[in-house]
């Protein structure tokens, strides 16, 4: 599968690094709020919550030119030698044209360039697309999570994806039925 339709232009900025991605960003936090709330089933997402926490990295994506509201964002935080990724959220209208894997390229390659050796996230075990397509980028499930989720109550899938040769070699890789 291609990673994208080569004619939609995506453009990735990492907003702990550009003081204007991120003004441009937080010009749309209403709306991209809501659609954090509706993507993440979390009724009290606040972007300028997620973004004042210590250790955060964020990355916005757009569709074009970065003067239209972002199409998409993934919010990681830097703790010890992990990169975990907490949310990844795409428009609808967007999804499919490889946002969410520039966005997730883009947490990875911060991680490594930051000295990270792995990299976590949690993904709704129901989730199939984005189980495919943390794997097609190295992610392997390590773990299911009884009840992570609350609305609706649901398993998380903890997938690993190493950053540094070696990191996973003390997690155990475990098989998720249906993806």
């Amino acid at each position: 599968m291609p990673d994208r339709d080569p004619a939609v232009t995506v453009r990735v900025a990492r907003l702990h690094a550009d003081d204007a991605a991120r003004a441009a960003f937080l010009a749309h936090a209403p709306a991209l709020d809501e659609l954090a709330r509706s993507a993440l089933s979390e009724h009290d997402f606040s972007l300028e919550v997620e973004l004042s926490r210590p250790f955060f990295r964020a990355c916005a994506a757009w569709l074009g030119d970065a003067g239209e509201r972002p199409a998409g964002f993934i919010l990681a935080a830097i703790g010890a030698d992990e990169l975990h990724i907490h949310s990844v959220v795409v428009d609808p209208r967007a999804r499919r044209l490889g946002l969410g894997r520039a966005l997730t390229r883009a947490a990875l390659e911060d991680g490594a360039a930051t000295g990270q050796r792995i990299a976590l996230l949690e993904v709704r075990r129901s989730n199939t697309a984005a189980i495919r397509l943390y794997r097609s980028l190295d992610f392997v499930a390590v773990r299911v999570r009884r009840d992570y989720y609350a609305d609706p109550r649901e398993d998380a899938v903890e997938m690993a994806c190493e950053l540094e040769p070696g990191a996973l070699a003390g997690f155990d890789v475990v098989e998720v039925g249906g993806t």
